[in-house]
């Protein structure tokens, strides 16, 4: 078995930072390296700096409903969280949904499925997994009053007041081999680790060991957001907005409340195969009459294409991972980081244990 006191991650998620802090919690001695291909913290989660310098995020977050998780990350990170100024909604045709009911829809869904079908343990599986619940009233979804770069920015302190951690930023890990230890291994970097903590969205594209000789070609999918400015506060406040319908937005979010209102700022997320159809100008105009249409704004506004976001995301497939899983255990585990207040959930029960 592996000493486990040189640990190594591949990513530097949200959850990713949280496991390593857990992980020193529990053993102060180990050390912990980061490695990252971005030259920037937080992975999809990552910030940037709005025109007057306010550190703002660059997607459309939201956080799932989640108590214990958000109780974690109050008390025992000290974030404050607050509900958003507008509820999240689900922007239909004809109606519009606040975004809390899709998790008790699909919650509702899987338990009749379970009690036509019989399945048993169903009722623990309610009780135990965090994306299953009964209530349908009164969930506020909570996120950092200052947006996502509050979690990550303390994470970050948290981390670094070990004295145990460095990150290795713009530092692309393509192959790991296991043997009496992890090596991980790039053009620039070979890097020995007890143990490697990989993300179900990184970039390896091959594993080895005595055993196994694993060979990775992850799907790509870039995730895509427009930061346009705008002269003027917009007529509503979209929180987070889910767009059902449309050909080519699929969220939004205004970000304002990141620079204290001092900006006007509206986060768009694109669809990917409609963003790489179009000219620059033709996206901004579509983009211009899609909130018209919605009444955010309206003929008088000024709207700036400030910035346009890309997050190149590549996703290992599940067989793929079911393979990795059997490599060794004890030097190489996967942390899904698919919806990261669920991650949240399950780092605390496993280190409750």
């Amino acid at each position: 078995m592996a000493n486990n006191k040189e640990i190594a991650f591949i990513g530097t998620s949200p959850l990713s930072m949280m496991k390593a802090y857990m992980m020193l919690i529990k053993d102060p001695s180990i050390r912990i390296q980061f490695y990252d291909l971005n030259d920037r913290l937080g992975g999809a989660w990552y910030s940037d700096y709005s025109p007057k310098g306010h550190e703002i995020e660059c997607g459309c977050h939201i956080w799932s409903y989640s108590p214990e998780a958000y109780d974690f990350i109050q008390e025992e990170l000290g974030v404050v969280l607050a509900p958003f100024e507008t509820k999240p909604t689900f922007i239909g045709k004809v109606i519009n949904l606040p975004y809390s009911a899709k998790q008790s829809v699909d919650s509702y869904k899987y338990i009749l499925k379970s009690l036509a079908t019989f399945k048993s343990g169903f009722a623990r599986e309610v009780k135990e997994r965090p994306y299953l619940t009964t209530k349908v009233f009164g969930k506020n979804n909570l996120y950092p009053k200052k947006g996502s770069p509050e979690l990550t920015n303390r994470l970050k302190e948290l981390l670094d007041a070990t004295g145990r951690v460095e990150f290795n930023l713009s530092s692309k890990i393509t192959r790991l081999e296991v043997g009496v230890k992890v090596r991980l291994l790039s053009d620039e970097t070979n890097f020995e680790a007890d143990r490697v903590i990989l993300t179900s969205v990184s970039e390896v594209r091959s594993i080895k060991s005595s055993d196994h000789n694993i060979d990775i070609t992850p799907f790509r999918r870039d995730y895509i957001h427009l930061l346009l400015g705008s002269d003027k506060p917009f007529k509503k406040i979209a929180s987070y907005w889910r767009l059902m319908n449309d050909p080519v937005i699929h969220r939004i979010s205004d970000i304002s409340y990141q620079t204290n209102k001092e900006e006007n700022l509206m986060l768009l997320g694109i669809k990917e195969e409609e963003y790489y159809k179009m000219k620059p100008e033709e996206l901004m105009v579509y983009c211009k009459n899609y909130l018209l249409g919605l009444k955010l704004i309206d003929e008088t506004f000024q709207l700036q294409d400030i910035k346009h976001h890309i997050f190149p995301t590549y996703y290992i497939d599940e067989d793929v991972r079911d393979q990795i899983n059997k490599v060794s255990p004890d030097q190489l585990q996967i942390l899904h980081t698919t919806d990261i207040m669920y991650g949240v959930y399950y780092l605390i029960k496993e280190y409750e244990t």
